[in-house]
């Protein structure tokens, strides 16, 4: 996160960003930092979080195509990925956007993972997710 950008005290994406909370990183790319959602509704679920607000929205969504052709690869996404950005105005828990990457089909579906998921399947997934953005040439950051 650049000096600029604060961290909100009781945000878990601030926390993650500083190195106090706990994630599962596929990806340290200069514009966003992506982790395993870990109250995914779909297998590899992933949450991109913009370094400067709400101009690192922008900067951030130009990670989306890697981040589909991972999926891809890793075999999470076959008919569609869909992508979410989430900003909660009203509490000062998540001051900021995020963006969430969503494997499947749009429309309501049960959720797999029934809620929650463990460390070791979240580490499981973002060992296939991370060797997948390896593929592209880029330079990934393994994840712990």
């Amino acid at each position: 996160m650049t000096a600029a950008a604060a961290y909100a005290e009781d945000c878990v994406f601030c926390a993650i960003r500083a190195g106090r909370g706990p994630a599962t990183v596929v990806l340290d790319a200069p514009e966003a930092l992506v982790v395993m959602d870990v109250a995914p509704s779909a297998p590899g679920q992933l949450v991109l979080m913009p370094d400067g607000g709400e101009q690192g929205v922008a900067e951030a969504a130009r990670l989306l195509p890697r981040c589909v052709r991972a999926l891809e690869a890793a075999g999470f996404a076959e008919r569609a990925v869909h992508a979410v950005v989430r900003w909660d105005l009203e509490h000062p828990d998540h001051p900021h956007p995020v963006i969430t990457v969503v494997p499947g089909p749009h429309g309501l579906r049960p959720n797999p993972l029934g809620g929650y998921v463990t460390r070791a399947r979240l580490e499981e997934d973002a060992r296939l997710i991370v060797r997948a953005f390896g593929a592209d040439g880029a330079p990934v950051s393994p994840p712990g």
